[in-house]
């Protein structure tokens, strides 16, 4: 990844979560969180901080991979 911005998307659906950098999926985890969204950019614990966060999205449904890319080059 070159260095400056980048978009990171997380995809719950399901049981599984689907996560994608600049609109391409880089993996799948087999587990989908149901709690509340209370931290985003950083574990619980605080040790897992991304450094700066510019803009945030939260959607109330699952984006198709197809609507992931759009999101990226049309931000």
């Amino acid at each position: 990844l070159s260095p400056g911005w980048h978009q990171i998307v997380a995809v719950g659906s399901g049981t599984t979560t689907t996560f994608y950098i600049d609109g391409n999926q880089v993996g799948i985890a087999s587990f989908k969180s149901s709690a509340q969204i209370s931290y985003i950019g950083n574990y619980q614990g605080g040790g897992q901080q991304f450094g700066q966060i510019d803009d945030v999205r939260v959607y109330n449904r699952a984006l198709s991979a197809s609507e992931v890319a759009y999101l990226f080059t049309n931000p």
